[in-house]
Parts: structure tokens; C-alpha cells; sequence
């Protein structure tokens, strides 16, 4: 020992008295308990001896008096845990012998067990931190013996069963990968994979919900679903995930949570081809219907071309649906089912309660345009007649085009394609009218318009 050390060693002898009484009047009687352990003087010897090694970073010299600490007055300080996970961290980095780096990792997890037990509650907000530290330890367990999976990840599941939302990245990710190694080394089914991805998913897509505006947060947590993301990716694939529940959908093919959790992930995953989504959606939307489900339904039956089908599925979406935006879209996908259907009064119905519900979006004035052009043939009893729908058209067009500038363009084709059927001039004069005299549509249209010729 060299002499500053000794000299050390010799004042904290001479003042173990003093440092006894300024911790008594800091941290609470040191008499009465086992907080100091059964020698309190020896306890705050190697404390004092420990710290002052520590402090310089010489972890190897500051183990022995550490360790006493350790063993003989646990409760003294919460951070000889803290300190000795440092501790711990520079003897595995240094060790080659396989034996004595697995007594080190034993060590080390029991320095997290040691924190729990003796100090379970956060020195400032006075909160459980059991979660917290186990998140760390199953973290560092990973780190250090990734083969330990089974340990890992018992510890880090009850750690995400504690912490929920607030868990962190590394423990999501860690924690995911452990599931993950379970079902390669056969010890859980592969919807167990799928299960933990939905679970981990929730949580951190909540928590890029609740940093969207602090690009730090919100760009490490996209990296962490990245993270996650990229160890699913083997399993993401449609006919596994098909595979996984098909057998469960067909035991419980009404059970509320696994309909919506098959819904959720075959959406995700862009699986939404396959049967199995259909007959999910379908059966969720019968078990509890609501605007999401009627909308999955209608989406899959109009990609098929059923129209009439989706009626009902999109009608239901409309008056179940609570959010504005989204029901203008229920609005707006009625009036182009029926328009498709050739039911011209129902089709300007749901476009105008589109353009109510939605008042800056020109596309409800051109889908009655289109209705207006579509039915024109039918709604006269003359040649002109037959004609005048084409003007109501692009009365519709002119007025979308002015209402919303992001679809000129397509309401420019609309005004060329139908201008192009108005009637000649020889027609107009046959039937007694010039253009510019004011004209009104009859049949279902109704409207009042301007005769406008042929160029």
C-alpha cells in the first residue's frame, strides 16, 4: 500500500466517528437498524476506501473495499449499486477466464437484485423503479451474455409488464429479439412473435405520437420501430403470418381481440389480398361494428368491383364515423359506388354531404359533374334536351376548379372532354334558342344553366 493510501486509511480510522455523525444528521440515525450492517465504523471505512479508488477510476483497487460494502451493509447507499455495475463492467472487459467472467456476470446481476430489494422506490419522486432496473439488467444482461436468452427475457417481459409505454428503446428492441431466439430455439409458437410485435408496435407508436414535436425523440424512436421492424421482417411475410392465425381464427372465429388483432397486422403488413383479412374484417365488423371495420369491409369489396355490396359496409362507416374528415371520405366513396351503379340522386346526395362535412375539397363538385354528364342522354325529350346535361357538367367543373385549385388539372380534362358534346349552333337555333339565353334541366337535375355551343 503506498503512502497516500496509507495516510488515507489512517484519517478515515482517526474521523470514523465524525463521518458517523455528519451521515446520521444527513441520511438519518445510523444506530438504530441494520442500515450500517452490524459494524457500522467498518462500513463506512471501506465506503470512504472504495469511493476515493472509484473516484480515480481504479475500479481494480476500489473491488475489495466495494465488495465488503456489498456484503456486510447493503442498505447504506443506493449508489454502491450504481457504482458497482461500473465496477463489475471494467472486471468482465479485463477478464479472459471463462469461469471467473461468468462469476463476474453473476455478480453483476445481483447488484441489480440488491438495488430492488433495499432501494425499490426512486430516491426523488419516491416511485417503484423495479421496471426501470429491470429493464437495465435484462439490457445488460443481453450485452454481456446473450446466450442467457431464456433469463433475458423473463427479465426484460416483466420489465415491459412494469413499465408499459414508458419502457425504453433498448428494452422494446432487446426484449423483441428474445422472443424471437425463444421460438428458433423451440420454445414458444411463432404467434408468439407476432403477438409481442403488435404489443411493441402500440408502445413505441405512442411514443412518436407524444414526441412529434421533438425531432430528437421522434427520430430515435423511428429507429428503434426500424429496429424492431427489421427483426420481424423474416416473419412479415403474408403467407406466414396467414399460416400463424389461420388455425386461431378458425377455433374463435368471433373472439373480439384476436379479430382485431389478425385485422391489425394483416393491414399493416399490406395482407389485405388474402381471405383470411376478409373473413376477419367481416367477422369483426358483425362482433362490433364500428367505422373502421365497416371501412376495411367496403375498401376489400370495391377493390373487387362489388358496388353494391359495399353499400351497406360504406353507409355504415358514414354514420358510425365520429371524425369529420373520415366521414366526408365515407361521403365521397358512396357517391363514387353510386355513381358506378348509375343511381344519379344518391350520388349528388352523399357529394354534397361530402362538400358539407369537407368545404375546400372541389373533387364531391366534380363526381355531380360526372353524374350530371353520365345521365345527360337521358334527361331530355329533344336533341337539345339530351344535350343540356353537359352544360350543368361543367358548371359543376368550373365551380370545383374555383373552389379547390389542387384539382385543376383534372377538372380542366372534364371541362375540354364535355364542352367538346354540347350541341352545335345549328342545333340551338333549330329549337329556337341562342347561346347565352338561360336554360333549365329538367329530370333529376334541376338546375339553372347557360346555352353554350359546340366549338
Amino acid at each position: 500500500m503506498n503512502t497516500s493510501i496509507k495516510s488515507l486509511v489512517l484519517a478515515i480510522g482517526l474521523t470514523a466517528t465524525v463521518s458517523l455523525s455528519a451521515v446520521a444528521q444527513n441520511q438519518g440515525t445510523i444506530d438504530k437498524g441494520p442500515k450500517y450492517g452490524t459494524d457500522s465504523v467498518q462500513c463506512i471505512t471501506n465506503l470512504s476506501l472504495y469511493k476515493e479508488f472509484y473516484k480515480q477510476q481504479n475500479y481494480k483497487d476500489a473491488l475489495p473495499s466495494w465488495r465488503w460494502v456489498f456484503k456486510n451493509c447493503p442498505k447504506a447507499r443506493e449508489n454502491t449499486y450504481i457504482d458497482g455495475l461500473k465496477i463489475m463492467e471494467y472486471k468482465l472487459r479485463n477478464e479472459k477466464d471463462a469461469k471467473r467472467k461468468d462469476a463476474y456476470i453473476d455478480t453483476l446481476m445481483m447488484v441489480f437484485d440488491g438495488r430492488m430489494k433495499y432501494f425499490p422506490l426512486h430516491y426523488k419522486t419516491r416511485l417503484p423503479q423495479e421496471g426501470t432496473i429491470l429493464g437495465r439488467k435484462g439490457v445488460m444482461l443481453y450485452e454481456v451474455k446473450p446466450e442467457a436468452n431464456e433469463q433475458i427475457y423473463e427479465i426484460l417481459k416483466r420489465s415491459i409488464e412494469l413499465e408499459g409505454k414508458d419502457s425504453p428503446g433498448d428494452v422494446i428492441v432487446y426484449y423483441f429479439r428474445s422472443v424471437v431466439n425463444r421460438v428458433k430455439e423451440g420454445k414458444a409458437e411463432s404467434t408468439t412473435i407476432v403477438d409481442v410485435y403488435d404489443q411493441m408496435s402500440e408502445i413505441i407508436d405512442a411514443n412518436i405520437a407524444a414526441n412529434a414535436q421533438d425531432e430528437k425523440m421522434r427520430v430515435n424512436w423511428e429507429n428503434i420501430r426500424n429496429n424492431v421492424e427489421l427483426t420481424f421482417e423474416p416473419y412479415a411475410k403474408c403467407e406466414d403470418l396467414v399460416r400463424i392465425y389461420e388455425a386461431k381464427f378458425a377455433a374463435n372465429p368471433e373472439d373480439l381481440a384476436l379479430l382485431q388483432k389478425i385485422t391489425k397486422i394483416l393491414d399493416k403488413k399490406k395482407c389485405t389480398d388474402t381471405q383470411l383479412f376478409f373473413q376477419a374484417t367481416q367477422n369483426l365488423h358483425k362482433v362490433q361494428p364500428d367505422a373502421n371495420s365497416a371501412y376495411m369491409m367496403a375498401r376489400l369489396l370495391l377493390k373487387d368491383e362489388k358496388y353494391a355490396d359495399a353499400v351497406p359496409y360504406l353507409k355504415d362507416a358514414f354514420e358510425l364515423q365520429t371524425d369529420n374528415d373520415r366521414k366526408a371520405t365515407s361521403a365521397y366513396l358512396l357517391a363514387t359506388v353510386y355513381l358506378s351503379l348509375h343511381n344519379y340522386t344518391s350520388c349528388r346526395s352523399y357529394a354534397q354531404k361530402a362538400l358539407e362535412l369537407k368545404p375546400t375539397d372541389g373533387n364531391p363538385l366534380l363526381i355531380i359533374g360526372d353524374a350530371y354528364a353520365a345521365s345527360s342522354k337521358d334527361c331530355g325529350e329533344d336533341e337539345l334536351g339530351k344535350k343540356a346535361g353537359y352544360w350543368a357538367a361543367v358548371d359543376k367543373y368550373i365551380q370545383a376548379k374555383r373552389l379547390d385549385s389542387s384539382i385543376s388539372e383534372a377538372a380542366d380534362k372534364r371541362i375540354g372532354a364535355t364542352s367538346a358534346a354540347f350541341p352545335s349552333q345549328e342545333t340551338i337555333f333549330f329549337h329556337g334558342k341562342k347561346v347565352g339565353d338561360p336554360y333549365r334541366v329538367e329530370c333529376w337535375i334541376q338546375e339553372n344553366t347557360t346555352i353554350r355551343a359546340a366549338r
